[in-house]
């Protein structure tokens, strides 16, 4: 059962983007049938629960799965996300991301992109903010500036550290190499809700 109270979470935590929640679905599916339960917010979040809350929760949990597509790269969310991984406690052995084929991560150039839209990104946000006066901003608005230069300077950091790393490409295989290393841990549950997809379609009895 998935315990979103304990200190350090042993269910793995999904960071994902809404553009790819078929692909989510289907890693849920395929995950359930090996045992492994997800954190995940179209499980755990309920109405008027705190988003911002739900997602420092990747800092808790032993594992954090990234769903990595050009859209998560380019969402705000996402990388607050990531960057709550980042500067929690051993990222690089908590983090297993599976990269999809829109992510362009393994080219110095398509690395760039990414920093550049960031950077974009913050520039825009500066310049409307200017447009208003700081006095007026300096609530919610600021923060967001402030986060965007967050996501502009860890960007390549990041990226690159994705890149460098050997992450399966497949879903099948991503679940094949996640559970075997779950098995060597002893990590392996039922999960304790009925999974089903978009349409109530049931994914297992």
């Amino acid at each position: 059962m998935t315990n979103l109270e304990s200190g350090q979470r042993t269910s793995p935590f999904l960071s994902y983007c809404w553009d790819d929640l078929d692909m989510a679905y289907m890693l849920e599916a395929l995950l359930a049938a090996k045992g492994v339960e997800l954190i995940w917010d179209k499980r755990c979040l309920k109405l008027d629960d705190s988003i911002s809350q739900f997602m420092s929760l990747g800092c808790d949990c032993s594992e954090v799965i990234l769903l990595v597509s050009n859209s998560y790269l380019k969402s705000k969310s996402c990388m607050k996300e990531v960057l709550e991984v980042l500067n929690g406690s051993e990222p690089l052995q908590r983090i297993r991301p599976l990269i999809l084929p829109s992510a362009q991560i393994f080219s110095p150039e398509g690395r760039a992109g990414y920093v550049q839209y960031w950077a974009g990104e913050y520039e825009h946000l500066q310049k409307e903010i200017r447009k208003i006066g700081r006095g007026a901003a300096a609530g919610s608005l600021n923060q967001d500036l402030v986060l965007l230069n967050q996501i502009y300077e860890n960007a390549d950091h990041f990226l690159s550290m994705l890149a460098d790393r050997y992450s399966p490409t497949e879903l099948l295989e991503f679940v094949e190499h996640f559970c075997a290393g779950r098995q060597q841990q002893g990590c392996i549950s039922r999960p304790s809700y009925p999974l089903t997809a978009p349409g109530g379609i049931s994914l297992r009895s």
